[in-house]
């Protein structure tokens, strides 16, 4: 079991430095940025204010948001098998392009929209308050899903998938080796995504790996992991993240080891 987080820009390493092998990939976990500008209504509607920011975070804006979703997902597509499946988290305010994109310029077919509602919204005066973030999740194939022999595991004990809309608690605790970066996902949440969607041994990517949830949930259960992020001021909180799940993976392989002796 592997992990690389490459400290770097996504579209340049598939598409030009070739970091990944064509076809290799089994399933993409992506929280791209958020595609806005840093002013009075960014902050209103997705809390970005610069406390809660940490220094080297880079930015998409608005302006700018079609042309790089459309690149950063071409780059994806030269990498996916066949058989991969694509979630993509995104608040509300930009769905919309990242499914025109994928939908009919890259030809995936839409499997399903996820609803991630969560506690706590922010406070919120003349609006309704946002609590809840949008996962679209694709299989790149024209055909229906019924059609693509992607992996689709059911939760253990159970006989029919989870629902799509989940409820699940942000993880609103400050720790020292944490970003300060607002929208941490859940641990619970990505972990759903990949047990679901791979087995073990198979290759996960995160084209945005921020404070290294997925590749702390792939290591913790047995997948290998390939990632980037732009950000080096990242690298202690994905390290520290990553170690954690090290040791929950090897406490798992030694009790396996134990029971079958």
């Amino acid at each position: 079991m592997t992990w690389e987080v490459i400290y770097g820009d996504c579209i340049k390493g598939m598409v030009i430095d070739a970091d990944i092998e064509p076809h290799s990939i089994d399933m993409v976990f992506a929280d791209p940025p958020f595609g806005i500008d840093f002013d009075r209504r960014s902050d209103d509607t997705y809390g970005r204010s610069k406390e809660r920011r940490l220094n080297g975070y880079k930015e998409i804006r608005k302006g700018n948001y079609y042309e790089f979703t459309k690149a950063w997902l071409g780059a994806i597509k030269s990498v996916i098998k066949p058989s991969a499946t694509i979630y993509i988290v995104s608040g509300w305010t930009n769905t919309h392009i990242i499914e025109w994109i994928a939908v009919e310029d890259l030809g995936w077919f839409k499997m399903n929209k996820i609803i991630w509602h969560y506690s706590n919204p922010l406070p919120t005066q003349k609006k309704y308050r946002s609590a809840h973030y949008e996962i679209s999740v694709f299989v790149p194939t024209k055909w229906c899903f019924k059609q693509t022999h992607h992996t689709f595991n059911l939760p253990r004990g159970k006989t029919q998938p989870y629902e799509d809309v989940w409820y699940i608690k942000r993880d609103m605790t400050v720790k020292k080796h944490y970003l300060p970066n607002a929208t941490k996902l859940p641990n619970q949440l990505v972990e759903r995504c990949i047990l679901t969607s791979t087995n073990e041994e198979d290759l996960v990517l995160d084209p945005f790996v921020g404070n290294g949830t997925t590749p702390a949930m792939c290591v913790k259960h047995g997948r290998h992991f390939i990632g980037y992020e732009v950000n080096e001021n990242a690298k202690e909180t994905i390290d520290y993240m990553v170690d954690k799940a090290k040791m929950i993976y090897k406490g798992k392989r030694s009790l396996v080891g134990f029971l079958n002796e």
